[in-house]
């Protein structure tokens, strides 16, 4: 699922509750993106590009839209959430799955109970 100009994704379309503001998300600074980061993609940790799951690497939930380039700040879903699971996008449905078992692996993250983990 993309952003439209007719329906934008916001914040509020991933991350669904919270135990606290505080702890929810957090922002990385000063990065290089190769490609733009829209809300609800899940990306690599070490190298900014759609999380796949034949790559190492931890994947990360992005929470706004944020375009290419260098020196940028990227806000993350951090701990103590949980997320709509229909609104995320990997490079593909097989490593959204494993994005998602990851992500939820220590139950820091957890998934709406209105979602399941079929992507």
């Amino acid at each position: 699922m993309r952003t439209s100009e007719a329906f934008p994704k916001r914040m509020s379309d991933v991350l669904i509750a919270s135990a606290s503001d505080l702890f929810s998300r957090t922002e990385i600074k000063g990065v290089s993106l190769p490609a733009d980061l829209f809300v609800g993609d899940v990306f690599n940790a070490e190298i900014y590009e759609l999380f796949d799951q034949a790559v190492e690497g931890q994947p990360l939930i992005c929470l706004v839209n944020v375009s290419a380039g260098d020196n940028k700040t990227v806000v993350v879903v951090d701990r103590n959430a949980y997320v709509n699971t229909f609104n995320l996008r990997a490079k593909d449905a097989d490593s959204l799955k494993e994005a998602i078992k990851r992500l939820t692996a220590d139950g820091s993250i957890r998934i709406g109970n209105n979602n399941s983990m079929e992507a």
